[in-house]
């Protein structure tokens, strides 16, 4: 075969060479169009932005004791039984100590009670809520009449706001309750305490309105009583009824 000139394969090379180099242009060119396309037609999804999410709160602990008999003989004993829910642990205070478990329904002996008196059994409970809390006492021989003492914070208030009530009583088994407005939930059997309040709710109407408390327990009755006045246009009244 005959070879061509040197000067003839030098140019072919350059030519070939270009060739090349404008098919590779061609073909990046091409490819970087293509991924524009694909970009444009799917675009890039933004980087995830952090929600706040709505976490329930946790549930307060609810706490409820029980003794019985709550009425015994020196150096007779009683039963405890108690339940909680939303808790996690458990810590007796007043008369027993030391931690419980989370609930006990057949119940625990709180031993010969020998000396007579009143004795406190008391039962905390905390959990991711919070805490909470109940008491109930044993009388032993001769107890003496129950003693109940309650409080309303404010005393006085405008029409449409209301007040909180807190009690406590000694000595005592049941607790009822009378008076009020009649929608507030005050009326019928309360606990021997409340150091939380218990809410009046809005007392819309002018006026007084009385708030009594009774207490039994093995030696007779205790009670005791307030009453809210409602300030009308700041000036402490009764509102006079229609001829």
């Amino acid at each position: 075969m005959r070879k061509l000139p040197a000067r003839h394969r030098n140019s072919l090379h350059h030519a070939t060479s270009a060739a090349l180099f404008l098919v590779t242009i061609a073909i990046a060119t091409a490819l970087i169009m293509a991924m524009a396309g694909c970009t444009a037609n799917n675009p890039i999804p933004p980087h995830p932005t952090s929600v706040a999410s709505n976490l329930t709160p946790s549930a307060v602990p609810s706490v409820t004791i029980a003794v019985m008999p709550q009425v015994i003989q020196p150096n007779d004993s009683a039963t405890i039984t108690w339940s909680s829910i939303n808790t996690t642990s458990c810590q007796a205070n007043g008369a027993w100590s030391g931690i419980q478990a989370l609930s006990a329904a057949t119940g625990i002996s709180t031993g010969p009670l020998p000396g007579a008196g009143t004795y406190t059994f008391g039962l905390t409970c905390i959990g991711p809520g919070g805490s909470g809390s109940a008491t109930q006492q044993v009388f032993v021989g001769a107890v003496a009449a129950p003693t109940v003492s309650m409080h309303l914070m404010p005393t006085a208030i405008q029409p449409g706001d209301s007040a909180s009530l807190t009690w406590s009583s000694t000595n005592a088994t049941s607790c009822a309750a009378m008076g009020g407005t009649g929608s507030d939930g005050w009326s019928g059997a309360q606990p021997g305490q409340n150091a939380v309040g218990l809410n009046t709710g809005a007392i819309v109407v002018a006026g007084e309105y009385a708030y009594t408390i009774t207490c039994s327990g093995p030696g007779g009755t205790g009670s005791d009583s307030r009453t809210p006045h409602e300030r009308q246009f700041g000036v402490t009244a009764r509102v006079a009824r229609a001829r």
